[in-house]
Order: C-alpha cells, then sequence, then structure tokens
C-alpha cells in the first residue's frame, strides 16, 4: 500500500513538525527545507541545488516519475539523493516480523515491503540483481555524471 499523493491532515501536522526541528537545527541561510509532492515538484527547471528524497521513495507510486522530477528541478552539477529502508536485508527487525508474519499466514506475503526489493524469499525465485547494492547511475533526462560530484 503507498502513501497517497495527497497528505493526511496528520501527516502534513507530523512533516511541518519535522520540518520546523530540521530549520532550528541547520541554520544556514543558504539552506532551506520543504515538503512537496516528489511526482510534482513546485520548482523551476534547475533551481536547486540539491534534492532528497528520505525514506519514502519505496512509498511513492510512480518513482521513476519522482526521480524525474527531482531531476528536472536539480541544476546540471546539482545532488540527487535518495535513501530507503532496507526492509529486505539488514533491517532485521522488520524482517523477523515479515517473516513470521508469512509463516504464520502466507497471504502476509503480498503486504511484506521487502518482497519488492527482493523477493529472494518467495520459494523458486532467485534474488533479483543488484537488489542489495547502491546504485549510482543518470536518472532519466540526466546526462551521465551529471548527479553530482564523484
Amino acid at each position: 500500500m503507498a502513501i497517497p499523493v495527497k497528505p493526511t491532515p496528520e501527516e502534513d501536522w507530523l512533516a511541518g513538525l519535522y520540518i520546523a526541528y530540521v530549520r532550528e537545527q541547520v541554520r544556514d541561510a543558504r539552506v532551506s527545507f520543504q515538503v512537496a509532492d516528489v511526482q510534482a515538484l513546485p520548482f523551476e527547471d534547475g533551481t536547486v541545488d540539491a534534492a532528497v528524497s528520505g525514506l519514502v521513495l519505496n512509498f511513492v507510486p510512480d518513482k521513476e516519475r519522482a526521480l524525474s522530477e527531482m531531476a528536472r528541478v536539480v541544476r546540471p552539477d546539482g545532488l540527487i539523493a535518495a535513501y530507503v529502508w532496507d526492509y529486505a536485508g539488514e533491517m532485521q527487525l522488520m524482517r523477523i516480523f515479515w517473516d513470521a508474519a508469512v509463516a504464520l499466514d502466507p497471504a502476509a506475503y503480498e503486504l511484506d515491503e521487502g518482497r519488492r526489493v527482493n523477493d529472494s524469499r518467495r520459494p523458486g525465485i532467485a534474488p533479483k540483481a543488484g537488489a542489495a547494492r547502491r546504485v549510482r547511475a543518470p536518472l532519466p533526462g540526466q546526462r551521465p555524471n551529471s548527479l553530482g560530484r564523484r
């Protein structure tokens, strides 16, 4: 199940608390924080130095569109970063939970976030190539080597 594109009032409230906290911690005029729909960012092309999606990309319905939007708004020599929970690997508490849930009720398999990353937990399915490695590749519409400094 994906988080809806339009957040609920509770999600807006929590995001507001988080952003308020971050703004208090990072007091640099060159830095700003804003919550926005990653599938339709409210910025002009090439106007931001960096776009970061933290712990959310795996919940976005159209990941390619989200990454394309991030690439669109970041300047050519800017940085795009995303990180997600490692449900299929080293996030051991979640892995133990989902393995137990599926053992008790095989239908729970369809709800397991880890299966989207690595389907090797289902008998007879081989791991997806590269499922557990870091990837640095051009995004849709980006030139190679334009994702930031190496």
